[in-house]
């Protein structure tokens, strides 16, 4: 990052020399066309290759750095040609605007200009702001993880529910259009991009690393430090930044925790199983685990009724067929890091025994598991009902969950 601001300093100072404005001096008149501004394309190695982009002198003593595509236009002075759709005339037309620099190097400090609007709940979007991670992510740094200054994005989204506040849920967006949220008070927390850099502290032998998430005009000064943090803008984004660290620390929390307790499930189940003593090993650690192999051992001395009853399961629906009574019960997951946040089970009573027979099915909102959080809808995904393939026989589960196929209730044969 040094040499690349090193880099931009020396190219502002040569592109704003007195030879250079005279040599480079824009004019027009009596038919003459405006001599082009000078621009060129300097490279850096970032990556695990070499990236280019365009610097050109601005108005104001000014460096202004642009993606590499648009050197041809700069260098004639040409504005960027945008193709929009055009809902009245039906067809595209194309617009032309002024190239705008994802980078600034003023006389004194760095200003970035990709950041023009703020929503915190909404992506950027924008595809010079790849060129603005690659300028300071370089590869030296990121791979020795060493570094004085750094751009960071947290892709992972977190669901926010005022009426459970519940923190450190993390929001699968296929699974949010499958719930069709749309008249809720639901919304995703996502992270604002955010700026690192280290700053020594009077009286501490390690250096400290700052977080200043990034917003439209910051200003850095060539020592990386940022200059205007205490504006509207910077408090407004600052506020959704700790807002989805917060969330993101409870999660930390809760991951640790889980992991804790898969640690001791496994040595408890392990050491019952060599001492011949399971008085201290309880049946709902076996959701607690998460190797397949040592929840194979719980399920050896415990049946799964027994499992299940200890999870404090929901009762979600109940329903009668052929006097059989059936149940779907639910619980939520003890393991934050599963996919689906509750498992789920059908529960038959047979009512000549009163035996209890236990079967999982496929969970709600997964695209392979039950539409409704129904019995009937657990049975349909159980028996494969109208997803039956009539040239192989095999069963479809995606056509299961099709709500247009009713349960058919199985006929005894006597």
């Amino acid at each position: 990052m040094k040499e690349i601001v090193q880099t931009l300093i020396e190219k502002r100072a040569e592109h704003n020399s007195f030879a250079n404005k005279l040599k480079y001096k824009e004019y027009s008149g009596r038919g003459r066309q405006p001599r082009p501004i000078k621009a060129e394309i300097i490279e850096h190695r970032m990556g695990y290759g070499r990236k280019s982009f365009v610097i050109s002198r601005l108005s104001g003593n000014r460096l202004g750095c642009y993606l590499p595509t648009s050197y041809n236009e700069i260098i004639d002075n040409r504005e960027a040609r945008k193709a929009r759709y055009d809902r009245k005339l039906g067809t595209h037309v194309d617009d032309y605007v002024k190239h705008e620099p994802f980078l600034i190097v003023h006389e004194n400090h760095l200003e970035f200009t990709e950041f023009n609007s703020f929503d915190p709940f909404k992506h950027y979007g924008k595809y010079n702001f790849r060129e603005l991670l690659h300028l300071f992510n370089d590869f030296d740094r990121v791979s020795s993880n060493k570094y004085d200054f750094d751009i960071r994005q947290n892709r992972m989204n977190f669901l926010c529910d005022p009426e459970t506040n519940q923190k450190g849920v993390v929001l699968d967006w296929n699974m949010r259009r499958r719930m069709e949220i749309k008249d809720t008070e639901m919304y995703a927390i996502e992270c604002p991009v955010y700026y690192t850099y280290r700053t020594e502290v009077p009286g501490k032998t390690k250096a400290i690393i700052c977080k200043i998430p990034l917003y439209e005009g910051i200003t850095f000064n060539f020592d990386g430090i940022p200059n205007n943090t205490n504006t509207e803008k910077a408090k407004q984004v600052q506020k959704a930044f700790d807002l989805y660290f917060d969330h993101y620390r409870s999660r930390q929390q809760t991951l640790r925790k889980a992991n804790t307790e898969n640690r001791e499930a496994t040595n408890r189940i392990h050491r019952a199983r060599s001492e011949n003593n399971f008085n201290q090993v309880r049946p709902e650690d076996a959701f607690k685990v998460r190797n397949v192999s040592e929840r194979r051992l719980y399920l050896e001395h415990f049946s799964i009724e027994q499992i299940i009853e200890k999870m404090d399961p929901e009762v979600v629906n109940k329903a009668n067929f052929n006097n059989t009574e059936y149940e779907l019960i639910k619980f939520p997951h003890p393991d934050p890091n599963n996919r689906f946040p509750n498992c789920y089970y059908l529960k038959m009573i047979n009512p000549s025994t009163g035996e209890i027979h236990l079967e999982g099915v496929g969970p709600y909102q997964d695209s392979n598991g039950i539409k409704e959080e129904t019995v009937e809808a657990a049975l349909k995904w159980r028996d494969g009902d109208g997803a039956v393939d009539v040239k192989d026989g095999s069963i479809d589960r995606w056509r299961t969950n099709s709500k247009q196929f009713d349960y058919e209730i199985p006929v005894a044969i006597t």
